[in-house]
Parts: structure tokens; sequence; C-alpha cells
């Protein structure tokens, strides 16, 4: 197995006391799998209203059982996710201050600690997911991606376990990509967290202004640092055609790093 790039922490992550709580984040959508027979152990995390909604609809569903609930924010242990069968991660948390999909970040932690396929890693969310945000679950390592509703429905999260998800198309459509840029090995959870390590977060907030309210020189050091880190291409505004030998235009960064860090999602 090829090394895993060098992750960058974006929010802080306190590991508690042996048996202390712990938050979990994970994308999910079904695929077709075998069902597992034995009660499947799930954790969930998400924000303290979600999670109660989920915890509820969990309740429903047949041959789970939860067994770790806990919130975004919160302390958490990894090895104590690590050891059941499904984590649920609620994808989204409207209050955050920069970055509204933290449980990419949790994804992206808890992928690389894994042994292997288990336990299944699976996001919920309420509402549209941007094909920006889905392209960072893929790049963070999640199985699934479903609809908080549909939990309730998921003889699925049993069937999900020890099954990584090999069929479903997280990107529904590369047009979306297009627009922006953007291809399917674009890196843009390496470039969010080029933004929040170098403190540019209020750079790429609405009506910050041409550049993002730095100098000529910074702005045009920011549009190149992110052209290379996430795989950007310029693109004419409306028309969408890759402009050769251009660095993207502030602008489409600064949509761009909108629509990724899901201030413009349903769900957020």
């Amino acid at each position: 197995m090829s090394p895993r790039r060098p992750r960058q922490r974006w929010g802080p992550l306190v590991t508690p006391p042996a048996g202390g709580p712990l938050p979990v984040v994970r994308f999910v959508r079904c695929a077709d799998v075998a069902p597992v027979a034995s009660s499947v152990q799930i954790a969930l995390v998400d924000t303290p209203d979600r999670a109660r909604r989920s915890g509820e609809a969990l309740a429903g569903a047949r041959g789970v059982s939860l067994a770790v609930e806990a919130h975004h924010g919160a302390p958490f242990a990894p090895k104590a996710l690590l050891a059941v069968d499904v984590v649920v991660v609620g994808l989204f948390d409207p209050s955050a201050a920069f970055d509204r999909c933290p449980g990419v970040e949790l994804v992206d932690r808890l992928a690389d600690m894994r042994p292997g396929a288990q336990p299944a890693l699976v996001a919920v969310a309420d509402g549209r997911v941007s094909d920006l945000v889905r392209l960072r679950l893929v790049e963070a390592g999640a199985d699934h991606l479903v609809a908080t509703d549909t939990l309730a429905q998921l003889g699925a999260l049993a069937d999900l376990a020890g099954s990584a998800s090999t069929t479903w198309r997280p990107i529904k459509s590369s047009m979306e990509l297009a627009h922006h840029g953007l291809g399917l090995t674009s890196r843009l959870n390496a470039g969010l967290a080029h933004i929040v390590s170098n403190g540019l977060e209020a750079a790429f907030r609405p009506g910050s202004g041409a550049g993002g309210g730095l100098s000529r020189r910074r702005a045009i050091t920011v549009r190149t640092a992110l052209a290379e880190i996430v795989g950007i291409q310029a693109v004419g505004e409306g028309s969408g055609a890759v402009l050769a030998r251009s660095l993207p235009s502030w602008r489409q960064l600064a949509e761009l790093v909108w629509v990724a860090r899901g201030a413009d999602s349903a769900g957020a």
C-alpha cells in the first residue's frame, strides 16, 4: 500500500480518557451488498439535534445496535470507533466557522487508521450534497453517502458492514467539476487545508472583494499555490472553457472554495 499524503489538522481533536465519549464522521451511499445476519454495532457522530434525529431513525433499522453516540467537536477515542462495524457520521455542521463539512476530516483520519475495509465509513446528510463536497469525501476515503431520512430503511446499514463501496458513483456528473476547472483527481481537502494553515479564511469569505483584500503579489502567490495543490485549471467566466497557460482567477477560486466548504449545500 502506497503511503498516504501528510495530513493537515483542521480542528482541535482531543483524545479523552479511556471509555470517554467519541464523535464520528463518515459518508455513505447504498450499493448491492450481502446481508449480515447478526446484530451490527453502529457508532454515530453528528451535531446534537441531528444526532437525535439520526438516533431515532436508527432505532427503527433492522439488525443494528447503536453502540456509540457523540457530537461534532466532542472528544473522541479513535480506537473505540474502529471497534464497531459501521461508523455513521454527519457530514455537515452549519454552525462551523469556515469548513461546514467537519465529517470530511474525521473520515480522512479514520480511513487512514482502520486496518482494512472495516469499519464501513458512512456519511449522512440532509438535502443536496454538491459534487465538490462529494469529491472531498472520495479524497478522504469515505465508503458511502446516504440521506438521513433513509437510515430507518437501511437494512442497508447492516448490509454495509464489512463491505467497502465498489459500485456507487459518488460524482453524478463531471459537468459541475468542469465548471470549476476541476477533475476527478483534484485535491480539494489539500487546498482547504492550505487556506486554513496559512490563515486565509477571511480572504475567501463573501464580501472580501477582489483578491480577498490581499496585496496583488500575495493574491497571485495564493492563486499559484492553490492551482498547484488542488489541480485547478483556469476557466472562462460563464463559458466554462479552459484557459490555457492562465492562473485561475480570484473569483473562480472564491466560488470554488464557497461550494467546497459546504456553504451552499442544502444540508449545511
